[in-house]
This record gives structure tokens, sequence and C-alpha cells, in this order.
């Protein structure tokens, strides 16, 4: 098998070093440099069989996709926040002192169906998973002053009808005769008032809740399941466990990434590249035997998961 030795890398990084802030790819607004292109570049393994040899331009293409994609996926969990959660902190650690990439999948999709903004997502963007969303009908007491919501919530708990509670202090149009009770909504219109109601049995009460409207507090009258029978959240989440997870998973692996970047805008600047002057023999080196460096400790795991645990073990770094 034939390796890139690290030393031609690091003679490459010495001809580049006026050029390293210069931009190797644009992807959309975010600019990938020459000198974080090198330092990604070398991370992967290339190791080649004689009769690869046709196919080396082919796979040094694949590798170049495979970093731009790395540090889209990078970014992207940065903007998940995935590196302020202590669970994929404590397995990057464990990733980095054992190798024991295989428990990130299982985090990461824990963390997934544990968290509720994921879960609501899911639900509301899968009509064709899961039918149309359940529906409610709840009454309700609108207000602008928190402080009388407070006044509703302490009379409501010493067992005050809601309904009389709404004719007497809710600012909502038509309450008084209604007696605040809603027609029949989809929780997933009424923005966060759909999704408190869709969280809570019948005759169970939520609030005050801050609206775009002022404060709310509603109980649950009634509901029904057009599309489904996910009666609170740990249904849903059976049910996403058990009709979903392949898809989820694989979403969250190469397949996902492929069509993430294949979205970007993505354009190398081959000026830059060009411009720099490097011997023929070095330049086959680089471009069609491999890159030299570190071997994957699991060259089996996945992409994402490579790529969470590259960016959130730099610790005290920003993302890049």
């Amino acid at each position: 098998m034939l390796q890139a030795p690290a030393d031609v890398f690091e003679s490459l990084r010495r001809m580049w070093s006026m050029n390293l802030d210069s931009a190797f790819a644009r992807i959309g607004d975010r600019i990938l440099t020459i000198g974080d292109a090198l330092d990604r570049l070398q991370t992967f393994d290339l190791r080649l069989h004689a009769e690869e040899l046709p196919r080396f331009p082919d796979l040094y293409r694949g590798r170049v996709r495979d970093m731009l994609d790395r540090f889209l996926i990078t970014q992207h969990g940065y903007e998940q926040r995935l590196d302020q959660s202590d669970d994929v902190r404590q397995s990057v650690a464990m990733w980095a002192a054992n190798g024991l990439a295989e428990t990130v999948p299982e985090v990461l999709w824990e963390q997934y169906i544990a968290n509720d903004d994921s879960l609501w997502a899911f639900y509301t963007g899968r009509p064709d998973l899961f039918g149309p969303p359940v529906e409610v009908r709840i009454i309700e007491v609108l207000h602008a002053n928190p402080e009388i919501m407070v006044q509703v919530r302490e009379a409501f708990d010493t067992g005050a009808k809601l309904e009389g509670l709404a004719v007497r202090y809710s600012q909502r149009e038509g309450a008084a005769e209604t007696l605040g009770k809603s027609e029949w909504f989809a929780v997933n219109r009424r923005g966060v008032i759909g999704r408190t109601a869709f969280g809570l049995r019948i005759a169970d009460a939520a609030g005050p809740i801050e609206t775009k409207e002022g404060w709310v507090f509603l109980q649950l009258l009634d509901r029904r399941y057009p599309g489904g029978t996910f009666p609170d959240w740990d249904a849903l989440r059976d049910s996403v466990t058990v009709r979903s997870r392949e898809g989820v998973m694989l979403s969250r692996t190469e397949q996902l990434l492929r069509r993430l970047a294949a979205r970007e805008q993505i354009s190398i600047d081959l000026e830059a590249l060009n411009g720099t002057q490097v011997r023929p023999m070095q330049m086959f080196t680089i471009r069609y035997m491999g890159f030299g460096g570190k071997v994957p400790a699991m060259p089996s795991v996945m992409p994402l998961y490579e790529a969470v645990l590259e960016g959130m073990s730099r610790k005290g770094t920003s993302a890049p």
C-alpha cells in the first residue's frame, strides 16, 4: 500500500505559509481557508493498493469532498449546540481515550428523541409519517398583564371554573360569549399554545404562558386524532423510535452530509492553489498517492460522528 509521508504535508504547508489565510473554498457564506483545508486533509487516511492507480484522481476528489462535508457538519454541530451537551463531551473524552466511537450514535439518538424541540419539529414536519396532527379544544384566558394572570392561576388552583375566569378576565374577542372555549385546532397551528396543549391530559391546565398576544392560561377540553394516536410526548417518542429511527440516523450520517453539501454553493479558489510553486513529484504525491498524518482510530465511524468528535474535542477553540 502507498501512503504519502507526513513530511510532505509540512513541506507543502511551508510553501503555502504566506497564503494560509486565503480562501480554499467558499461554502455558502462560510469560508474555509487554505490552512484549515491542510489541517483537515491531513487527518484523512488514504492508503491505496497498486491496482487502484487508475482511480487516484477520483479518490483524491472524494477526500476533498469528505473534508468539505466534515467542515459543514462540524459547523452544524456547533449550531445545534452539541458542544454544550455533557453527554457529548463525555463521549468525546471516552472516544479520545479508548476509541469507543461506537457509543456516539446512541448518545446522539437519545439526545435527539429526548429533546422536545427536535421531536416536535420532526412530528410537525413529517405528516407523511404521522399523518395530520392531533387536534384539540381548550379553554383559555388571555390578558396582557402577567399579574392578572397570576390571580387567574391562583383562583383556578382554589377551585374556580376557568369558564367563569375567562368571562371575567379574558381579553380575547368573544370570550364572554364562548366562555373562553376555542374551536378545534391542530396542535401545530397556534405556536406555543398548540404545543403546550399537545402535552396535556384532558382537564389538565398550564400557564401562564407568554405569547405574542399576551399571557395565556389554558385548560385542555378535548382532543381527537385525525392521523394518529399519540396522547402525549412519551407516546410520540415511542412512535418515533419504532417508525423512524433508521431514517433519522441515516439523515444524521453520510446521506445528510451529501445532501447538505450538494445544496451549498461550493467554489474552490483554484487561482490561489495553482499560484503556489510545488514540485511536480510532490504534487503527484499529494494529489494521487494520498495524504499522510493521523489514521482515524475507528475508520468505520460515520463521518457525522467523526465530525462532531473532531469539532467538539478541540476544547477551547472556536467553530471553524
